[in-house]
């Protein structure tokens, strides 16, 4: 947790696990073009919310969200975009690890 102009941020990171490189990339390529990032950069509290690729895996991807609260990030997760993620990450068979 860190401070910003008196506001708790909230941190979150998920760690996306895919079979192949071709999953992973395949994966990103439609979280892009339905343009989840933007779409979720807009939402209330949303500070930060980037995708980044472990230099060491081709098979990895890492998700930095960054919230002003945890009410803003649940709200998050009844967004009709948050739907659309579970669906591609079914597509491509990722696994997740979730941490505050």
């Amino acid at each position: 947790m860190y401070r910003q102009e008196d506001k708790e941020m909230q941190n979150y990171f998920v760690r996306y696990y895919f079979d192949s490189s071709r999953d992973r990339d395949g994966f990103m390529e439609e979280i892009k073009a339905e343009r989840i990032g933007e779409i979720t950069l807009a939402e209330k509290g949303c500070l930060r919310y980037e995708y980044f690729f472990p230099a060491d895996s081709d098979r990895e991807i890492f998700l930095w969200e960054q919230w002003e609260s945890e009410a803003d990030q649940k709200c998050h997760m009844t967004q009709p975009h948050f739907g659309t993620i579970g669906k591609i990450k079914d597509k491509y068979r990722a696994q997740t690890d979730f941490e505050k």
